[in-house]
């Protein structure tokens, strides 16, 4: 899968879609992370510390800057649509500054990097992980059981990361071009 992604890079292949679902999948996971269950239990204070420390909304919507109405949601989905939208929005006029062809390049460039630092990361922790399996015996574990199941989990961050890294990195290159 990974590779592939990085093929599809080098190929110089339009990644805006991707680009656009990564963004929709970070939402969609800090929401389900701050914003669980009844409105009294959302953290909002935590989720705006988050946007505001990763995601850098350089655009307003139509009731103001996004991170300003984030209290005044009343559902999950309003403040997946605000958030969305914000993102959206951003993508979109930094494209009007540049052209499309600049943008795909820079949106290819992004992920690449992102890739590239997380793959090297994960597959040093998977060789630790082989290292250290070993003593899942000495807890009466299956270890190859356990590596099968560390591995997947490990595996599976990996992908978030890169794409958390990757919307991170292209809003604040967003932000950037959208000042000037």
């Amino acid at each position: 899968q990974i590779y592939k992604e990085r093929d599809q890079i080098m190929e110089g292949m339009d990644l805006s879609e991707k680009i656009a679902k990564m963004r929709k999948d970070v939402i969609d996971r800090q929401l389900d992370t701050f914003c669980a269950g009844a409105k009294e239990d959302w953290n909002l204070k935590g989720l705006r510390a988050y946007l505001e420390g990763n995601l850098y909304f350089p655009v307003r919507d139509e009731a103001g800057n996004v991170l300003d109405v984030l209290e005044g949601k009343e559902t999950v989905e309003d403040l997946r649509r605000a958030l969305q939208n914000a993102a959206d929005n951003s993508a979109l006029l930094v494209e009007s500054k540049l052209t499309p062809v600049h943008m795909r390049e820079l949106e290819r460039f992004v992920l690449l990097g992102a890739i590239d630092s997380y793959w090297m990361d994960h597959i040093d922790a998977m060789e630790d992980l082989r290292h250290g399996i070993s003593l899942q015996a000495y807890g009466n574990r299956n270890p190859l059981v356990e590596y099968q199941l560390e591995s997947d989990e490990m595996f599976r961050e990996t992908v978030y990361s890169i794409r958390e890294r990757a919307v991170f990195d292209c809003l604040r290159l967003f932000r950037v071009w959208a000042v000037n």
